[in-house]
């Protein structure tokens, strides 16, 4: 009979996680790596790369800037302090997490084509680019601060205003979230690297654009492979080293927690001026590319055609969703469990978990394409089906489950191990009985956000889709050019009020199920 303290003890066996969170990359990358049409026309990247990589690289680093000097200070004031609205405004910053990038950039498309603006004013080219980065990047570093801010407990911010009042719980606050603002911006940044959308519907070339028009337009997996691997390179060179400071800085160390729960305190005049500077915030973000979706929807909606458009892509978006939700959860908690209680081991998971969700959605698509040309049709249940695209999805956000894994993992306390190990409870009863319901929320959570994540994804299910089964955002995205602007907008905002709904419900949840 295994003893439970096989969780808390050390072993070479807990390797074994990073194995299972390193070996889907090395099968993407191995067979591209390896395909005679890289290796033959080696750093051939195609007419013109060059110049979109550095656009890209330009656009990806202004919207890593300004996320982080908007979303830092808006996450560490909710973090800390109670104000009016403030579950509303967590909504609204949610929201473009959970929604393809590219309904921003129709919505300012629509914007400009509206007021009559010239194709190379603001709202288009690079500058538009930017403002959709920021809009999907911003969220990213608040809600990445609102979380670090929830590792400083009640002893720890009492002392602190006793020590120097609130300004040294602020300058204390931002020095123990600034690492992980940093390594949140690194990642918004490599977003906007990797996205191809905004920079089709905005009019400029970007490198992620240029390897879905060399697979998809070209049929050229070569050309396509190469491009990837020189945009993941690009991109990595920039943020591994911040990924890397920021896991050595981590906080999820700290195993102990305060049992006084730690309550957000008001302090005038912050109650009046944070809603104010957060709606400051969301006017010069969401509203203008809402407003854009919302114009053509004046001269009347077309019902039908979207209810249409939504029943046939039902059931293809709820199993990408689904399936996705499920697989990244169960494979990223295991792994965090594994890992948890090895310093190194947790260190290094971290690292590699922020390295695999900066690279391009289409290294893994590309080399799932390779592994299904290559197998046998027997194989087609596995390599060409739904089932491929969840999988896919699945290991996209692999990362993001590991990581609630590692904070839900982190908080369980040693001594019920060592009780169980004690009392003779073997380690199936105790991973049933206390591990399981202990991580079950955080479970939840995970298969709820990656679910919503996977759907908003375009790239992977553009590429491996079996035919007649698009998601609703790749429905959006391919008719976007020759619809009818009325129904692009009704899609549009069917979706967003989709994510809405969903968002809104999740937080009701997460309210009654709050002790």
């Amino acid at each position: 009979m295994s003893s439970p303290l096989v969780l808390e003890q050390p072993g070479r066996w807990r390797a074994i996680g990073l194995l299972m969170l390193l070996a889907p990359v090395a099968l993407a990358v191995i067979p591209m790596v390896k395909s005679p049409e890289i290796i033959e026309a080696g750093f051939d990247l195609g007419i013109g790369y060059g110049n979109a990589l550095a656009t890209s690289l330009t656009v990806a680093v202004a919207v890593g800037i300004a996320s982080l000097l908007i979303g830092f200070p808006l996450g560490l004031l909710c973090g800390l302090y109670r104000f009016p609205a403030r579950g509303l405004f967590l909504v609204l910053f949610a929201l473009p997490l959970l929604v393809p990038s590219f309904l921003w950039a129709i919505g300012l498309a629509m914007l400009r084509a509206a007021l009559g603006w010239s194709p190379e004013g603001v709202l288009s080219g690079p500058s538009a680019g930017l403002m959709v980065g920021t809009a999907s990047g911003f969220p990213l570093v608040f809600f990445s601060t609102l979380l670090s801010t929830s590792f400083i407990t009640r002893g720890q911010m009492n002392a602190t205003r006793i020590a120097g009042g609130e300004v040294l719980l602020l300058r204390c606050a931002a020095q123990a979230s600034l690492w992980t603002a940093i390594a949140a911006a690194a990642l918004a940044a490599l977003a906007a690297l990797n996205d191809p959308g905004p920079g089709q519907i905005l009019g400029y070339r970007t490198a992620a654009g240029e390897i879905l028009v060399s697979f998809a337009a070209f049929y050229d997996f070569g050309l396509a492979s190469r491009q990837c691997l020189a945009l993941t390179a690009a991109g990595l060179a920039v943020a591994a080293p911040l990924f890397a400071a920021f896991a050595a800085r981590s906080p999820l160390p700290l195993l102990a927690r305060d049992s006084m729960p730690r309550v957000a305190r008001s302090m005038a005049p912050m109650p009046i001026a944070i809603p104010v500077v957060a709606t400051c915030v969301v006017m010069i973000t969401l509203v203008p590319p809402v407003i854009g979706l919302a114009l053509p929807l004046l001269h009347g909606f077309p019902v039908g055609r979207t209810f249409h458009e939504v029943l046939r892509t039902a059931s293809a978006t709820l199993i990408y969703a689904v399936g996705a939700g499920v697989a990244s959860t169960v494979v990223g908690f295991a792994i965090a469990i594994v890992v948890a209680r090895a310093d190194t081991l947790r260190i290094g998971a971290l690292v590699a978990s922020l390295i695999l969700l900066a690279l391009p959605s289409s290294l893994l698509a590309l080399g799932a394409v390779q592994w299904s040309t290559d197998s046998p049709a027997a194989l087609d249940w596995l390599l060409r089906s739904r089932a491929t695209v969840c999988w896919i999805l699945g290991e996209r956000f692999l990362p993001v489950a590991l990581l609630l894994g590692l904070v839900a993992a982190s908080r369980l306390p040693p001594s019920w191990a060592q009780a169980a190990a004690v009392h003779g409870v073997s380690l199936t009863t105790h991973v049933r009985h206390v591990l399981c319901p202990w991580i079950l929320r955080s479970a939840a959570l995970s298969m709820a956000l990656i679910a919503m994540l996977a759907t908003a994804e375009t790239g992977v299910v553009l590429m491996l889709r079996p035919p007649g089964a698009d998601s609703l955002p790749v429905a959006i995205f391919t008719v976007m050019a020759n619809a009818p602007g009325s129904l692009v907008s009704a899609l549009c905002v069917a979706y967003l009020g989709s994510a809405a709904l969903v968002l809104g419900a999740l937080r009701a949840l997460a309210a009654r199920a709050r002790p």
